[in-house]
């Protein structure tokens, strides 16, 4: 009867870890592939005229702010392509989201199509698309939870031993650390 009630015990935990690495690992090569998706889905936002000069990064920062006060822009992505719109990312409540601008004109050139969708990916990947509470803590505390079970590597000793594991003899004691 144990050793039943000990397969079924682990069966579930297997099959509920495995379904949540092949979750992370689903939306993970998705995420790898998001600015090539992006990239076709946006082809012609992203293809802008080439301008006489381009704006510095400063100036265009500065113009996107004016377009869009009070928003959070984390990061401005330029390209080395002279033809190619300037890439930012800005926090909303729904999550981030991808816009583009013109770099030589600093006009913003609208929200990247995708951008919900690679942002829930994102929020699954990172969080399981848990809740996110007043200032993120729902979600921020699950993801960051210590694990369950943990390995000291070789290499990590404690400081009171040496490095063979026994204990130093600055606290006198004898015998191997407990630690």
């Amino acid at each position: 009867m144990t050793r039943r009630i000990l397969f079924q015990v682990h069966w579930l935990l297997g099959v509920t870890v495995g379904l949540v690495l092949a979750l992370m690992g689903l939306t993970g090569a998705t995420m790898s592939f998001e600015d090539e998706i992006t990239g076709l889905l946006n082809s012609s936002t992203i293809s802008v005229a080439k301008g006489a000069e381009l704006m510095s990064p400063d100036a265009l920062l500065a113009s996107i702010r004016a377009q869009l006060p009070g928003e959070e822009i984390r990061p401005l992505v330029l390209s080395a392509d002279p033809e190619r719109a300037a890439q930012f990312r800005v926090r909303q409540p729904s999550g981030a989201a991808t816009f583009y601008a013109n770099p030589y004109s600093g006009l913003v050139l609208g929200k990247a199509a995708g951008s919900d969708f690679f942002s829930l990916v994102e929020d699954l990947h990172r969080f399981l698309a848990l809740p996110i509470t007043e200032g993120g803590a729902t979600a921020r505390s699950a993801s960051r939870s210590p694990a369950l079970l943990r390995f000291r590597s070789s290499s990590s000793r404690c400081p009171d031993c040496t490095s063979d594991g026994r204990a130093s003899r600055s606290t006198g004691a004898r015998g191997s650390c407990s630690t």
